[in-house]
């Protein structure tokens, strides 16, 4: 593409203007040699008629004749002039090549060929002819003008033909076709020229690009272009721009989703070995009798239920996310009454916040709040942000859960003062393996908050979320109904 994109403008460039400069040509010759010819019957026309009307003035001497045949011939030159009398006699005639018209030539038009005597019977008769006829005489190419001569009477007593050589009209012709050729070559000269620098001004924006392309393929993502223009080249270029900047956030994402997965395999591998060591030497304990002297029985059957069921959550937490993930996976739908679904949340909450010392609030408008959708999973939905609440609610501290209706939709909103989260740290809230590092979320897993954007997802409802550091956080639920 370096030189070819530029080559083949410039010849389709130059085809364009030979292609024209040919047509202009062709229709100019035509039009040009046409418009000689009947600017020289003109001529000749307007000459034969001055003379006729000189020939019928019985005043007009002699000398005076002379003197208009002298500048005739100076006007028309080689031109050929036949004054012929009714009785058929040739009056006077000119020869090509003597400078003198030279009267008494009494020649009789009986020698004459038939066709050249038609036409001086047709002048003879009172019409004007323009004709090629006398080319036979002249054994070349002619163009003959005939004009009748009147008498005071108004009676035609002769007729004057003025005959003119074709080759002569066609050579001045020619002088302006050789003027036109010599300014359409150069013309085609200062075309391509102007074509060559106009193409590669006009191609490299295109080249730019193309380098631009090339680098974003290689994973330069932070390649731009600056000086686009408002025309389609220019919104190309920034379109480039905008695919650049996708590319480079998509590759910092994809780099930092690859280092919170890393970071997530080494936690989740770290808490699955921690509990799968415990169990396994409580296991060997058991199974040899040895275990400290002040755990009894029941304690190490109880660490090894409460290692278990760590475990199970996590387990659980990763299937129910990749079914949530799956498009082909179907939730149970059905008439529920959304007021049930937030009192078994809430009921499971109570005592979690009373041992943690934290004020659970509601504000729930009455009413029936009947909804399409699967009782369990909105609940975990639920369940999901309260519990993210509880962990990170300090002591001392409120959490309150309102919840009311809205024309077509129902409005929850669960509100905490805990810590608060950066906009930043809003922006990756629902994204897998997303884990706050406080010692309040030791155990979780990171996948809570996805696995409630997922369920929301499938219900078509819509998760705000509203905080700043150090003024607490809240989720906003826009349920339709």
């Amino acid at each position: 593409m370096k030189s070819g994109i530029t080559r083949r403008l410039i010849t389709y460039f130059v085809g364009v203007i030979l292609l024209f400069a040919l047509i202009l040509s062709i229709m100019f010759i035509m039009m040009f040699r046409n418009q000689t010819v009947d600017n020289v019957k003109a001529e000749i026309t307007s000459n034969a008629r001055e003379l006729a009307d000189l020939l019928g003035d019985e005043n007009v001497t002699n000398t005076e004749l002379l003197a208009r045949f002298s500048e005739l011939d100076d006007v028309l030159e080689d031109a050929q002039l036949w004054v012929v009398t009714q009785d058929g006699k040739i009056w006077a005639r000119s020869i090509s090549g003597n400078n003198g018209m030279g009267m008494g030539m009494h020649n009789n038009t009986s020698t004459l060929t038939l066709r050249v005597r038609n036409v001086v019977d047709d002048v003879l008769s009172g019409e004007e002819r323009s004709t090629d006829t006398f080319s036979d005489i002249y054994n070349s190419r002619t163009l003959t003008v005939g004009v009748p001569v009147y008498n005071t009477q108004n009676q035609v007593i002769a007729a004057i033909l003025i005959s003119a050589s074709v080759t002569m009209i066609q050579s001045t012709a020619n002088v302006g076709i050789r003027i036109l050729f010599m300014s359409t070559f150069v013309g085609i000269i200062i075309a391509v020229l102007a074509g060559y620098f106009l193409s590669k001004r006009f191609i490299q924006p295109v080249l730019t690009m193309d380098q631009a392309v090339t680098q974003l393929a290689q994973g330069r993502y932070d390649i731009r272009l600056n000086n686009q223009g408002n025309d389609e080249i220019g919104d190309l270029g920034r379109n480039l721009n905008v695919l650049g900047k996708r590319l480079e956030d998509a590759s910092r994402q994809s780099a930092n989703l690859e280092k919170m997965r890393q970071n997530f395999i080494a936690d989740i591998t770290h808490e699955l070995r921690t509990p799968v060591t415990v169990l396994r030497g409580y296991a060997e304990g058991l199974r040899d009798g040895i275990y400290p002297e002040e755990y009894s029985l029941d304690d190490v059957s109880a660490q090894m239920i409460r290692e278990t069921t760590g475990m199970q959550r996590l387990i659980g937490d990763l299937l129910e996310l990749s079914r949530l993930e799956d498009p082909d996976f179907k939730l149970v739908f059905s008439d529920v009454e959304f007021h049930d679904i937030l009192n078994d949340v809430l009921r499971g909450s109570v005592e979690r916040a009373r041992k943690n010392d934290i004020t659970l609030t509601t504000e729930i408008e009455e009413g029936v709040w009947k909804i399409k959708g699967d009782y369990d999973r909105l609940r975990m939905m639920l369940n999901a942000v309260l519990d993210n609440a509880l962990k990170f609610t300090p002591s001392e501290k409120s959490i309150r859960v309102s919840a009311k209706k809205d024309k077509t939709k129902l409005i929850v909103a669960i509100q905490d003062e805990g810590p608060g989260m950066s906009q930043e740290r809003q922006d990756q809230l629902f994204k897998r393996y997303q884990r706050i590092k406080d010692p309040n979320n030791a155990t979780g897993s990171g996948l809570g908050l996805a696995i409630a954007s997922n369920i929301a997802s499938r219900h078509n409802i819509r998760i705000d979320v509203q905080s700043s550091e150090e003024m607490g956080s809240t989720f906003i639920f826009t349920i339709p109904l």
